[in-house]
């Protein structure tokens, strides 16, 4: 038996994952971002408040981040 929390969570990560921009999506919805930038499945870049720095995000895999850029 899933929660009805529990439900919801899932149906955001669907979303995001099929209609979104997966991971990514915390990091476009966050508005001291301003510019983003993947350079690997375990290196994405953010500028945040003007400063580049490396973003505690990252793709659990190589190969989650190759389906990443296949969709």
């Amino acid at each position: 038996h899933i929660s009805a929390k529990n439900t919801k969570i899932l149906k955001e990560m669907f979303n995001s994952y099929f209609f979104g921009y997966w991971i990514l999506d915390e990091l476009i919805n966050d508005l001291e971002v301003s510019d983003i930038k993947v350079l690997s499945y375990n290196c994405v870049r953010e500028k945040r408040k003007g400063h580049r720095n490396t973003s505690p995000i990252k793709f659990r895999s190589n190969s989650d981040y190759k389906q990443f850029i296949n969709m």
